[in-house]
């Protein structure tokens, strides 16, 4: 899958050589994550109470200056240590989560639509007797709104809305239940402020609520269960336009 997202990241580079008025946007955040997540079934039963955790998330974009269409890719990366209840050992386990996105976006007056594909993979510690935290890996079609608020001399602000409807969930370190149904959605915003032609400072708040339900039995002693995660950062970053 790897090879796939790095794939579509040559291709856009040598597109981006064959134009002549380009504009590529970096972008590179760094900050605090919050994290829960509970486990609801017939048997097996958990929920985790808030942990807290650092991100980072580094975006591209690049779009022709005569074109009403960008391309955006991104990495991110966030790590908790979670406590563990006390049913299980041992008592804390860390948890990392990984994303990699791409998506073409267009740019409609003050709103921008796009679709892409997502690929995020969950790694986490095993505890004993059953697994609180399955590792995951999970293919999506992206969904993407975005508009302009407000726009003030150097500083604006965007709200966005982005959902994932997954289409290959894989569990890793055991199985919860089969015929999964799954669905992510964030909600956000970023606050831009302008230094200058080229760089500038970055503000973002995003939540995000990831929902699978699953049916029968599975190896970490559920039955019919549902997971959710609920994660909420707030980073700070810094732009250069080139």
């Amino acid at each position: 899958m790897k090879k796939i997202f790095l794939f579509s990241l040559l291709l856009t580079f040598n597109f981006n050589l064959a134009q002549a008025n380009t504009v590529h946007k970096l972008q590179a955040f760094y900050g605090a994550s919050l994290f829960k997540y509970s486990l609801a079934s017939d048997q097996f039963n958990a929920e985790q109470p808030i942990s807290a955790g650092n991100a980072f998330l580094l975006n591209y974009t690049y779009q022709n200056d005569e074109s009403t269409q960008e391309h955006r890719v991104s990495l991110a990366n966030a790590n908790h240590k979670l406590s563990v209840p006390s049913s299980l050992t041992p008592s804390s386990i860390n948890s990392q989560q990984t994303k990699l996105n791409y998506k073409l976006v267009a740019n409609l007056e003050n709103i921008n639509v796009g679709a892409g594909y997502s690929f995020n993979k969950i790694t986490a510690g095993e505890t004993t007797p059953n697994i609180l935290i399955a590792s995951s890996e999970l293919h999506a079609i992206n969904l993407f709104i975005e508009k302009n608020v407000w726009h003030q001399s150097n500083l604006s602000v965007h709200v966005f809305t982005d959902l994932e409807l997954p289409f290959i969930k894989k569990e890793l370190t055991s199985n919860t239940g089969f015929n999964q149904n799954s669905y992510n959605i964030h909600l956000g915003y970023v606050a831009k402020y302008l230094l200058n032609d080229i760089w500038s400072i970055l503000q973002k708040s995003e939540y995000s609520f990831e929902s699978t339900s699953y049916d029968g039995q599975g190896s970490r002693g559920t039955l019919n269960a549902e997971e959710k995660f609920q994660r909420f950062q707030f980073l700070l970053g810094a732009g250069y336009d080139f």
